[in-house]
């Protein structure tokens, strides 16, 4: 009981500080960055001389709706770094295939490929034939043992025929080689990949 009173009070003292800070930033209003539009008609009815007194102090363009201004602001400099973007791309894509053509590009390039893909290939280039060579192994011994067979063995009362019996290998043989075999194909898996 004493911890969970003490849970409850400490949850309390939590959460009643962050409550009260909500409640006070929607009740205090900021009025510095609010944009009114009054008609200069208005203002000098109601506020003589103040529609002066603010030209002179913040400068001739007042009453010019400032979301505007600075909508073709940033539609003009986004344009301008557009076009600084597209030209420098231009020019790179100029540059290299210019450096591509040459003995040294061709060896740059030749670097760069076995750096992003070299490590890939080389494990392909092993783990292919291990792997090839691993399956070919299991399929001639799988054909010679693991699979039933025909024995024929002289018949006692006429040597010229034969009786035909069919042999099955054992299943803790086949079980371990073919575990084996599962085990040498995770391991040439793991170099390919």
């Amino acid at each position: 009981m004493k911890k969970t009173l003490f849970l409850f009070s400490l949850l309390l003292a939590t959460i009643l500080p962050t409550v009260s800070t909500l409640a006070q930033r929607k009740t205090a209003v900021d009025t510095t960055d609010q944009y009114i539009c009054v008609y200069r008609a208005d203002m000098e009815k109601y506020c003589p001389g103040l529609l002066l007194d603010l030209e002179k102090r913040y400068g001739p363009n007042l009453g010019v709706n400032p979301e505007s201004s600075s909508a073709t602001h940033i539609a003009g400099m986004s344009r301008e770094i557009g076009t600084a973007i597209n030209e420098s791309l231009e020019s790179i894509t100029n540059r290299s295939e210019q450096i591509a053509q040459t003995n040294v590009g061709k060896f740059t390039l030749t670097v760069i490929a076995y750096k992003v893909m070299g490590k890939s290939i080389v494990k392909l280039l092993v783990g292919l034939p291990i792997l090839i060579l691993i399956l070919i192994i299991f399929i001639k011994w799988w054909a010679k043992i693991g699979v039933p067979y025909l024995r024929y063995k002289p018949q006692k009362e006429n040597p010229n025929q034969y009786d035909c019996e069919i042999v099955y290998p054992g299943i803790g043989e086949q079980l371990l080689w073919g575990l084996v075999f599962l085990g040498v194909i995770w391991i040439a898996m793991g170099v390919i990949l």
